[in-house]
């Protein structure tokens, strides 16, 4: 029928609750899918599912098909995955934002993480030498949207979106952040790794590529006008693309 649903028989115990809302996907070299997004069940938690090029769920992917787990089960944190690649060695990686269950109000900022799977769909402990395979959220300050990841020809992790003063202000800023291989920030990407551009009050990156020279354009939102802009490797602003 050209369609794939999860239901209670292919996700077993919680049925398609497994993975409530996707949000990421990506295609593996054997044409195996992997998605990522959450799930709502007892919290709120990352969840990977992986389905055969036939549209199965693939069993050998976390015993049942769908991995879903929190980056810090003692404080029931709230963790979203968002985008999600696939490295050449068949490890996975997922992008997403995480923010503390014990907070309220304004004080709950979404901060950015990247966790990294093995093929089998465990947790890969040397990354960032962390029990649940990922690098340390990143706490700009502010509240802050992951949109998209990509995963540079020299293995670092990129991440564009968009970074708020706060969960409920409009304000916002274009967003790029960057990780080295082992799961370290790249310090010598922007400040401290992290890249924040303010064009206006409502500027939301959405997508990001990298050009086979190293540059980097971030395609998103200002108002109502539709933005690429394009930075060098190491995120200076390119006045030579487009007019200003």
């Amino acid at each position: 029928r050209g369609l794939w649903r999860f239901d209670s028989q292919d996700c077993g115990q919680g049925g398609w609750r497994s993975l409530e809302e996707p949000h990421g996907m990506a295609l593996q070299a054997d044409g195996k899918i992997v998605m990522t997004g959450l799930t709502r069940r007892s919290k709120v938690q990352i969840a990977v599912a992986r389905v055969n090029s036939d549209g199965s769920l693939d069993t050998n992917f976390d015993s049942n098909g769908v991995r879903r787990w929190g980056l810090n089960p003692t404080d029931l944190s709230k963790d979203f995955g968002k985008a999600i690649a696939i490295q050449p060695d068949g490890k996975i990686i997922v992008a997403g934002e995480t923010y503390s269950s014990s907070c309220t109000g304004t004080a709950c900022n979404f901060n950015p993480f990247i966790v990294r799977l093995n093929p089998d769909g465990s947790s890969d402990t040397s990354f960032n030498n962390s029990a649940t395979g990922a690098a340390d959220p990143v706490d700009i300050g502010n509240s802050d949207d992951v949109k998209d990841l990509v995963i540079q020809p020299n293995g670092k992790f990129l991440i564009g979106g968009f970074t708020r003063s706060a969960k409920s202000s409009l304000n916002s800023d274009y967003m790029m952040i960057r990780w080295n291989t082992d799961g370290s920030l790249d310090n010598n990407f922007g400040v401290n790794g992290v890249v924040q551009t303010d064009t206006d009050s409502l500027d939301q990156g959405h997508s990001i590529i990298v050009q086979p020279d190293g540059r980097i354009l971030l395609a998103g939102t200002n108002r109502s006008s539709v933005i690429i802009s394009r930075y060098t490797s190491d995120r200076v602003l390119d006045t030579s693309f487009g007019h200003h």
